[in-house]
C-alpha cells in the first residue's frame, strides 16, 4: 500500500520532489524502486529453508506484490 504520496507525507516533502529525487538520484522510478525491493525481499524468502514449503506464488505476496501474474513479470525482468 505504500504510495509516492504516502511516503512523501510521511517525509513531509512534496510528491513531485520526491519522486524527481528517486529519478535523478536512482535512475528509476518510484514504482521501479518499489517492485526492485519487493524482489529483493522475494528472493530472500525464496532462499531460506523457512518458506521452502511455499509456492512461489506465496512468496510473490509475502513480498508484497498483490497479483501473482505482476509478480511473475516483475522477477523476470529483475
Amino acid at each position: 500500500g505504500l504510495t509516492v504520496h504516502k511516503l512523501a507525507e510521511e517525509l513531509s516533502v512534496s510528491p513531485t520532489l520526491l519522486s524527481q529525487t528517486i529519478n535523478q538520484s536512482l535512475g528509476v522510478t518510484f514504482f521501479d524502486l518499489i517492485n526492485n525491493l519487493r524482489v529483493e525481499e522475494a528472493k530472500i524468502l525464496l532462499l531460506s529453508e523457512d518458506h521452502q514449503h511455499l509456492k512461489v506464488e506465496a512468496i510473490g505476496e509475502m513480498a508484497g506484490f498483490s497479483s501473482k501474474s505482476t509478480f511473475f513479470s516483475v522477477f523476470k525482468k529483475h
